[in-house]
């Protein structure tokens, strides 16, 4: 059946808040939530307590789908989607011009026992189509989000997917302010906050939780930005690529391409710890910041990753690098790596202080970026006679380093991160 809740389809005029439901068993076919099947109506103040399961598209905790407003709702029943767009509160956002899920939180399962993709904590999908624009705004999961026992796409602990069709970058679709807490598991494109995000924006968002891939491109706040922009976001969180894995594993963001614009990793740290098992022959691309830094076909885009730090440990088999692993046509300025490297087979892998393997003949660029002379790198750059812009310090001048650093940057007066500079916008968070 379509549109089933226990509203089926909830108009542009309709409100439903402050409802609960619990021990109850929904299941439907095509948009299935718990409170409502299709909202194109405000929903406030409801909870979820009862198990949801959608056979094809569209299932969520509280709405298959929403065109509109979801605030201030809950989920704490386990959700099963079928092929595409599973999550804790919603299915599906789009087609909305002003989309809004606000203050929302997931404590249940979200998953599927299918080849799946776009699976949430809080979103499914989240999409940008016509003239939609989609705010997702102080959320949180600590439901566990996925498995790794079937090939599941684009999974995040906050949003699946999120796009935006026109194009636009960072223009129609936010996410900020959104915690996840929860494991999050999968196959390919798997994030701490959003396991595929392109042309949107993510701001102030945080992740604790362990993130597991089982193919590539993992990451800590995002497993794939396609033309993104991911701005003052942290990870603390495990990163794991397992065993038979392909490649592509970093504490913010398995990978950072540009295609028609500019993508962008900026005022990020990671202290999560970040480790590639995969396999011997196929394992590549470990790093603290981005394994994957540009477009593997083209270097006519720059990818940007900006005062950016790392201070996590990396485990590798293959190459790895305190900020990124491998790049072409990028720009890396302003960063810093004191994370310890570590590789299974140096014969097959190599250790950068910022970035372990180029392309020489793309546009890249270097800039003012430093590495802990103990962190265990053999160079700077791609094992190039020159390192400029990628130098190795001491710890004591690595301590002294904000202002050298760039503007973003403070002195660690309250050893936030152990006397090493840190962002500002961290002071400015811890004093509240």
């Amino acid at each position: 059946s379509y549109c089933t809740g226990l509203i089926g389809y909830l108009g542009e005029e309709g409100e439903v808040r402050d409802l609960s439901i619990e021990k109850s068993y929904i299941q439907g076919y095509y948009e299935t939530g718990a409170i409502v099947g299709r909202n194109r109506g405000k929903i406030k103040n409801c909870t979820n307590e009862s198990k949801v399961i959608g056979d094809y598209y569209l299932t969520g905790g509280i709405a298959g789908r929403n065109t509109n407003t979801i605030e201030n709702c809950t989920n704490r029943g386990d959700i099963y989607g079928g092929e595409a767009q599973t999550g804790g509160i919603v299915g599906n956002c789009d087609y909305g011009n002003n989309i809004l899920v606000s203050s929302c939180e997931n404590y249940g399962n979200i998953d599927s026992d299918i080849q799946s993709s776009s699976i949430g904590g809080i979103i499914g999908g989240a999409y940008a189509s016509n003239d939609s624009r989609v705010e997702i705004s102080n959320c949180y999961n600590v439901g566990k989000v996925g498995n790794l026992d079937v090939n599941l796409d684009s999974v995040g602990g906050i949003v699946g997917r999120a796009r935006d069709y026109k194009e636009v970058v960072y223009n129609s679709i936010t996410i900020k302010n959104c915690i996840n807490d929860g494991q999050v598991n999968g196959y390919n494109g798997v994030g701490g906050i959003v396991g595929h995000l392109q042309n949107a924006y993510i701001i102030k968002a945080k992740n604790t939780g362990n993130v597991n891939g089982s193919y590539s491109l993992i990451g800590g706040i995002t497993g794939i930005n396609r033309d993104g922009y991911t701005r003052m976001s942290c990870n603390s969180g495990y990163i794991f690529l397992s065993e038979g894995g392909f490649y592509g594993v970093g504490g913010i963001s398995g990978n950072c391409q540009s295609t028609n614009g500019v993508a962008k990793i900026e005022e990020c740290y990671n202290t999560g710890e970040v480790y590639d098992i995969s396999n011997i022959d196929n394992g590549r691309q470990a790093a603290g910041i981005v394994a994957n830094v540009g477009n593997a076909s083209s270097s006519e885009y720059q990818s940007e990753i900006l005062n950016c730090y790392n201070t996590g440990y990396i485990h590798g088999i293959g190459n790895m690098g305190g900020i990124a692993s491998w790049g072409n046509g990028f720009k890396i300025v302003n960063c810093y790596n004191i994370g310890k490297l570590y590789c299974e087979n140096e014969e097959r892998g190599s250790k950068g202080g910022i970035i372990c393997n180029i392309n020489e003949e793309a546009n890249n660029q270097c800039i003012n970026n430093y590495w802990l002379d103990t962190c265990g790198a053999s160079y700077g750059i791609n094992e190039l006679s020159s390192n400029e812009g990628a130098e190795s310090k001491t710890e004591s001048e690595l301590k002294g380093l904000a202002s050298i650093l760039s503007d973003k940057y403070t002195d660690d007066k309250n050893n936030i991160n152990n006397g090493y500079p840190i962002l500002k916008w961290q002071l400015e968070e811890n004093n509240n």
